[in-house]
């Protein structure tokens, strides 16, 4: 029993030592951005300005639209025909930098942008729709989307599911050398 307690807390050290490495060292991308209109609505132009990239001066990022319907979607004049992403090249200037998005039809969207080492370093989230142009909804406000886990947690559910294995592995092993004495 103290064995077990013993490779138990030591299992735990090592699952959250490692959470904190992972998040500590993890770039959080920047979410801090404006957009040139609250009410999205499909075919009109709308600029995402990205501030708070100050480490990012003079560097130049790629940014990539992902959503349900983003064939035929239009980043800063460039057209691309790709079924599931557009993208475009952007530098950062005075710690920010704008990219303007036109979508062709309704759905959820994330514009991310991308540092040279692949890193996703600025960040949004947006719906279009048709009812918003005529106001039939009643907001002028983009709509929620989207989640954050707590990398901490995925750790601990990561962790959890290694030592049930350990466990269970260690219990065969048991079983097996006590049916052959």
């Amino acid at each position: 029993m103290k064995k077990s307690l013993t490779a138990l807390a030591i299992a735990g050290a090592l699952v959250f030592s490692g959470a904190a490495a992972t998040s500590a060292a993890a770039y959080t991308p920047s979410t801090d951005y404006g957009a040139s209109t609250s009410v999205i609505v499909p075919g009109s132009v709308v600029t995402f300005t990205f501030g708070d990239l100050a480490a990012f001066n003079g560097q130049t990022l790629s940014f990539v639209l992902t959503g349900e319907n983003a064939s035929g979607a239009t980043l800063a004049s460039m057209v691309f025909t790709s079924t599931t992403s557009a993208s475009v090249d952007k530098t950062v200037v005075d710690g920010s930098v704008a990219v303007d998005v036109t979508v062709a039809s309704e759905g959820s969207y994330t514009l991310t942008g991308y540092d040279a080492d692949g890193n996703a370093v600025a960040v949004a989230s947006f719906a279009t729709s048709s009812a918003a142009a005529g106001g039939t909804d009643g907001e002028d406000a983009l709509p929620a989307t989207g989640g954050d886990a707590p990398l901490g947690a995925l750790w601990l559910g990561a962790g959890a599911l290694g030592l049930g294995g350990i466990a269970v592995a260690a219990g065969v092993a048991r079983r097996r050398s006590a049916s052959q004495v």
